[in-house]
């Protein structure tokens, strides 16, 4: 009698730690997934805020060139002014179309 409890208190003793053995992995696993999450969603914030950035300096500069067109008709005379200044925001929407990089992009 006294070997059979030995041998249940040793079986229970192995399957309580056992136990805890797995319930350690399943926490560490749980961390490291969260530590991954909120490293992918950081990368993903930082690329967002980098377009938005982006975008907002391309914003700047076709503003920027509009008011040069402006400026270059306003010194032509006539017809030929407003054809000038239309070719160049043609250009410039051409160019804020096809130039607008995301992060990632490399094409310069």
């Amino acid at each position: 009698m006294m070997k059979e409890s030995t041998r249940r208190a040793a079986r229970l003793t192995a399957e309580i730690q056992g136990m805890w053995k797995q319930r350690e992995r399943t926490e560490r696993e749980i961390i490291r997934r969260k530590i991954r999450e909120a490293e992918e969603q950081k990368r993903l914030d930082l690329e967002l805020n980098e377009a938005r950035e982006q975008h907002q300096k391309l914003n700047i500069l076709s503003m920027q060139m509009r008011v040069y067109a402006a400026q270059i008709s306003d010194r032509l005379s006539g017809v030929q002014a407003a054809t000038v200044e239309q070719s160049i925001i043609d250009q410039i929407e051409e160019i804020k179309g096809t130039t607008l990089l995301y992060p990632g992009d490399n094409e310069w």
